[in-house]
């Protein structure tokens, strides 16, 4: 059974790397809406409920670290999980996006298989626990 097109916000201030993302979401069967940085990405999310969020880290706007802070003390999207998508692979920034309250940390380059393996997991989560019942 094929499953339903979830809405996968993508917010990166790089235009190639929104592009890249938002296609690999589209090739998962997904639709993808996109922020160039931190402050529409809040705007958005609010707007928009996305069932999940790519976030980057390093934007000039405000950091991914605080969008995600800001997202997840929204009570209406406390539970869309939020990946980081990022170039910064120190251990501090990611111990950083965890105590954000990340659900996972993927680094650049990203592996479309391994971001489409992920956004099934997250994206169906409840529905495969409700499919166990």
């Amino acid at each position: 059974m094929r499953k339903a097109a979830k809405r996968v916000l993508v917010v990166d201030d790089n235009a190639t790397d929104r592009k890249l993302l938002c296609g690999i979401v589209k090739r998962a069967g997904h639709d993808c809406i996109f922020a160039e940085g931190g402050l529409s990405a809040i705007s958005l999310a609010k707007t928009h409920r996305p069932d999940m969020i790519l976030l980057d880290c390093d934007m000039p706007d405000m950091n991914g670290l605080d969008v995600c802070k800001k997202i997840k003390d929204m009570s209406e999207l406390k539970a869309c999980p939020i990946v980081f998508v990022t170039s910064n692979t120190t251990p501090k920034n990611v111990i950083d996006c965890f105590e954000a309250q990340a659900e996972n940390y993927l680094s650049k380059p990203i592996s479309a298989k391994l971001l489409i393996n992920q956004m099934k997991e997250l994206l169906y989560k409840n529905e495969n626990v409700m499919d166990e019942l």
